[in-house]
């Protein structure tokens, strides 16, 4: 659905670089944020990156991830 909106937009917006994030990864289980992360890996063959305000360790690593991405 996101993506049909963004082509529908235009202007280059579909052609722009994409991020997938999981946030409040605090609220399901271990288990239960693996598979949505497989799932949404599988189905769009995207990294996916997770997040969570509650998790100090796995917020650094979204922020160092997000911002090597933004670098190229």
């Amino acid at each position: 659905e996101v993506r049909k909106e963004l082509e529908a937009f235009g202007r280059g917006l579909a052609e722009k670089p994409e991020v997938l994030v999981l946030s409040k990864t605090d609220l399901v289980s271990p288990a239960e944020r693996e598979t949505r992360r497989e799932l949404l890996l599988r189905e769009t063959g995207r990294e996916v990156l997770e997040t969570s305000i509650e998790d100090a360790g796995l917020l650094k690593a979204f922020s160092d991830r997000l911002a090597a991405l933004l670098r190229g």
